[in-house]
């Protein structure tokens, strides 16, 4: 499991919630999460921006374990597949 993964899973977040939050498209999310991509600085930087954390614990800490938070839960599943539109 990606660190990416484990963070959206704890923050009862979605890849829709972040693709809508970070500005970028689910299948992008979903590629970086799967490991399909090496995601550049930029990609990077709106998934850190998003999820307001450093870019470190999301992307290179193989020893993630950092407290996350969240103000609230969407309803639906954290890590359903994207959905073509």
């Amino acid at each position: 499991m990606s660190n990416l993964e484990s963070i959206l899973e704890k923050q009862g977040r979605s890849i829709n919630w972040l693709a809508q939050k970070s500005g970028l498209s689910r299948q992008t999310i979903w590629n970086v999460i799967k490991k399909h991509t090496n995601p550049m600085p930029k990609t990077q930087t709106k998934i850190a921006e998003a999820l307001d954390l450093p870019l470190n614990v999301i992307f290179f800490d193989k020893d993630f374990n950092v407290s996350i938070r969240c103000s609230s839960k969407p309803s639906s599943s954290p890590l359903s597949e994207p959905r073509e539109e």
